[in-house]
Protein backbone atom coordinates (compact mmCIF):
# COMPACT_ATOMS: atom_id res chain seq x y z
CA UNK A 1 0.00 0.00 0.00
CA UNK A 2 2.78 2.61 0.78
CA UNK A 3 3.67 2.04 -3.21
CA UNK A 4 0.78 2.89 -4.18
CA UNK A 5 0.85 6.00 -1.78
CA UNK A 6 4.56 6.62 -3.57
CA UNK A 7 3.73 6.19 -7.06
CA UNK A 8 0.49 8.26 -6.61
CA UNK A 9 2.24 11.49 -4.93
CA UNK A 10 5.25 10.74 -7.90
CA UNK A 11 2.71 11.01 -10.68
CA UNK A 12 1.03 13.73 -8.88
CA UNK A 13 4.37 15.77 -9.31
CA UNK A 14 4.86 15.22 -12.59
CA UNK A 15 1.67 16.26 -13.54
CA UNK A 16 2.03 19.55 -11.50
CA UNK A 17 5.76 20.45 -12.75
CA UNK A 18 4.35 19.68 -16.53
CA UNK A 19 1.31 22.33 -15.72
CA UNK A 20 4.25 24.72 -15.02
CA UNK A 21 6.58 23.93 -17.44
CA UNK A 22 3.93 24.35 -20.18
CA UNK A 23 2.67 27.29 -18.35
CA UNK A 24 5.98 28.85 -18.10
CA UNK A 25 6.22 28.28 -22.31
CA UNK A 26 3.03 30.21 -22.76
CA UNK A 27 3.71 33.00 -20.52
CA UNK A 28 7.30 33.32 -22.70
CA UNK A 29 5.81 32.66 -26.02
CA UNK A 30 3.13 35.68 -24.97
CA UNK A 31 5.75 38.22 -23.89
CA UNK A 32 7.60 37.53 -27.19
CA UNK A 33 4.88 38.52 -28.75
CA UNK A 34 4.28 41.82 -26.98
CA UNK A 35 7.74 42.81 -27.34
CA UNK A 36 7.33 42.29 -30.89
CA UNK A 37 3.99 44.07 -31.09
CA UNK A 38 5.58 47.01 -29.07
CA UNK A 39 6.69 50.18 -31.02
CA UNK A 40 10.21 50.54 -30.42
CA UNK A 41 11.63 54.46 -30.81
CA UNK A 42 12.35 54.04 -34.70
CA UNK A 43 8.90 53.29 -35.12
CA UNK A 44 7.83 56.32 -33.14
CA UNK A 45 9.91 58.45 -35.53
CA UNK A 46 8.38 56.72 -38.16
CA UNK A 47 4.97 57.45 -37.15
CA UNK A 48 5.76 60.83 -36.10
CA UNK A 49 6.63 62.05 -39.40
CA UNK A 50 4.12 60.58 -41.20
CA UNK A 51 2.29 62.92 -38.39
CA UNK A 52 3.52 66.03 -39.61
CA UNK A 53 3.45 65.39 -43.36
CA UNK A 54 -0.45 64.97 -42.90
CA UNK A 55 -0.55 67.93 -41.32
CA UNK A 56 1.31 70.06 -43.65
CA UNK A 57 -0.98 68.70 -46.49
CA UNK A 58 -3.82 69.46 -44.26
CA UNK A 59 -2.65 72.80 -44.29
CA UNK A 60 -1.80 72.89 -47.83
CA UNK A 61 -5.34 71.72 -49.26
CA UNK A 62 -6.63 74.72 -46.33
CA UNK A 63 -4.29 77.34 -47.69
CA UNK A 64 -6.24 76.73 -51.12
CA UNK A 65 -9.42 76.16 -50.16
CA UNK A 66 -9.09 79.60 -48.18
CA UNK A 67 -8.06 81.31 -50.67
CA UNK A 68 -10.61 79.83 -53.38
CA UNK A 69 -13.05 80.90 -51.29
CA UNK A 70 -11.49 84.70 -50.62
CA UNK A 71 -11.65 85.16 -54.61
CA UNK A 72 -14.71 84.08 -55.06
CA UNK A 73 -15.79 86.60 -52.21
CA UNK A 74 -13.88 88.89 -54.31
CA UNK A 75 -15.59 88.20 -57.71
CA UNK A 76 -19.15 88.58 -55.84
CA UNK A 77 -18.60 92.14 -53.90
CA UNK A 78 -17.52 92.96 -57.72
CA UNK A 79 -20.72 91.48 -58.71
CA UNK A 80 -22.91 93.14 -56.13
CA UNK A 81 -21.31 96.77 -56.89
CA UNK A 82 -21.78 96.11 -61.08
CA UNK A 83 -25.42 95.10 -59.79
CA UNK A 84 -25.64 98.58 -57.39
CA UNK A 85 -24.42 100.82 -60.56
CA UNK A 86 -26.62 99.19 -62.81
CA UNK A 87 -29.89 99.55 -60.44
CA UNK A 88 -28.62 103.09 -60.22
CA UNK A 89 -28.63 103.44 -64.06
CA UNK A 90 -32.33 102.35 -64.18
CA UNK A 91 -33.33 104.53 -61.38
CA UNK A 92 -32.41 107.60 -63.42
CA UNK A 93 -33.27 106.53 -66.23
CA UNK A 94 -36.86 105.93 -64.95
CA UNK A 95 -37.04 109.51 -63.05
CA UNK A 96 -35.83 110.77 -66.44
CA UNK A 97 -38.50 108.75 -68.43
CA UNK A 98 -40.92 110.08 -65.56
CA UNK A 99 -40.29 113.78 -66.18
CA UNK A 100 -40.44 113.23 -69.71
CA UNK A 101 -43.93 111.57 -69.65
CA UNK A 102 -44.72 114.41 -67.24
CA UNK A 103 -43.65 116.94 -69.69
CA UNK A 104 -45.25 115.64 -72.66
CA UNK A 105 -48.42 115.00 -70.84
CA UNK A 106 -48.72 118.59 -69.93
CA UNK A 107 -47.67 120.03 -73.10
CA UNK A 108 -50.49 117.36 -74.72
CA UNK A 109 -53.33 118.73 -72.22
CA UNK A 110 -52.31 122.13 -72.63
CA UNK A 111 -52.35 121.90 -76.99
CA UNK A 112 -55.53 122.64 -78.46
CA UNK A 113 -57.05 119.45 -79.87
CA UNK A 114 -57.86 119.74 -83.38
CA UNK A 115 -61.36 118.37 -83.93
CA UNK A 116 -64.65 119.10 -85.97
CA UNK A 117 -66.72 121.41 -85.31
CA UNK A 118 -69.99 118.65 -84.75
CA UNK A 119 -67.29 116.84 -82.13
CA UNK A 120 -66.41 120.11 -80.88
CA UNK A 121 -69.94 121.05 -79.84
CA UNK A 122 -70.15 117.52 -77.94
CA UNK A 123 -67.37 118.59 -76.23
CA UNK A 124 -68.24 121.72 -74.69
CA UNK A 125 -71.44 120.22 -74.25
CA UNK A 126 -70.49 117.81 -72.32
CA UNK A 127 -68.03 120.22 -70.50
CA UNK A 128 -71.03 122.14 -69.89
CA UNK A 129 -73.33 119.42 -68.17
CA UNK A 130 -70.96 118.48 -65.99
CA UNK A 131 -70.18 121.68 -64.65
CA UNK A 132 -74.05 121.56 -64.17
CA UNK A 133 -73.36 118.78 -62.20
CA UNK A 134 -74.58 115.62 -64.35
CA UNK A 135 -74.04 112.72 -64.20
CA UNK A 136 -71.15 110.89 -66.81
CA UNK A 137 -74.00 108.23 -67.91
CA UNK A 138 -76.80 111.36 -68.20
CA UNK A 139 -74.23 113.51 -70.24
CA UNK A 140 -73.72 110.43 -72.45
CA UNK A 141 -77.46 109.78 -72.98
CA UNK A 142 -77.65 113.67 -73.70
CA UNK A 143 -74.73 114.19 -76.23
CA UNK A 144 -74.79 111.09 -77.93
CA UNK A 145 -71.50 109.17 -76.84
CA UNK A 146 -70.46 106.60 -74.90
CA UNK A 147 -69.83 106.70 -71.54
CA UNK A 148 -65.88 106.08 -71.72
CA UNK A 149 -65.81 108.94 -74.69
CA UNK A 150 -67.88 111.34 -72.05
CA UNK A 151 -65.00 110.22 -69.10
CA UNK A 152 -62.06 111.09 -71.60
CA UNK A 153 -63.64 114.06 -72.27
CA UNK A 154 -64.19 115.18 -68.98
CA UNK A 155 -60.62 114.06 -67.80
CA UNK A 156 -59.32 116.21 -70.67
CA UNK A 157 -61.47 118.93 -70.16
CA UNK A 158 -60.51 119.45 -66.44
CA UNK A 159 -56.85 119.33 -67.29
CA UNK A 160 -57.08 122.19 -69.85
CA UNK A 161 -58.76 124.48 -67.62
Amino acid sequence: MVNGWFVFIVVTCIVICSGFVVAAAIMRASWASREREALTSTDLRALEESAMVLIDQLRTEADSGIGELDKRCAELKELILEADRKISQLKNIAAQSHDIMRNLSDEVCVASPVIDSESEKNYIKALDLASKGMECAEIAKTVGLDAAEVNLILSLGLKTR
